[in-house]
């Protein structure tokens, strides 16, 4: 989402890699810009997803300060907490679980 004028538009795969690369500098750089922090890509992945899906902690710190939503799902339903769990980061587990992430949401899969 990048803020033209008094439209929102959700269009920014930046903001989404940066969060997958665990990039706090650009992400900063992004926001700065007017980016915003529940951008979102073509399978509804978020910045706070991808950095949980890779464990950057960081960057969940960084994300979940500026209200990043921990409930967010994608095209599929998955959460960050299922995404950061799937994938053994227990420090990103504990963090989004502190932050009012919800273990009940499942999947369109049913997961």
């Amino acid at each position: 989402m990048r803020h033209v004028g008094r439209q929102v538009i959700r269009n920014s795969g930046e903001v989404v890699e940066a969060g997958f690369d665990g990039d706090v500098a650009e992400m900063t750089a992004l926001l700065t810009k007017g980016f915003h922090v529940e951008s979102e890509d073509g399978h509804r992945h978020t910045a706070l997803s991808e950095a949980a899906c890779q464990g950057h902690v960081e960057m969940l710190q960084c994300l979940l300060s500026l209200g990043a939503n921990p409930n967010a799902v994608n095209d599929t339903g998955r959460s960050p907490l299922f995404r950061a769990s799937y994938n053994g980061h227990l420090d990103a587990v504990t963090l989004l679980l502190h932050a009012g992430a919800d273990p009940r949401i499942s999947t369109t899969q049913g997961c």
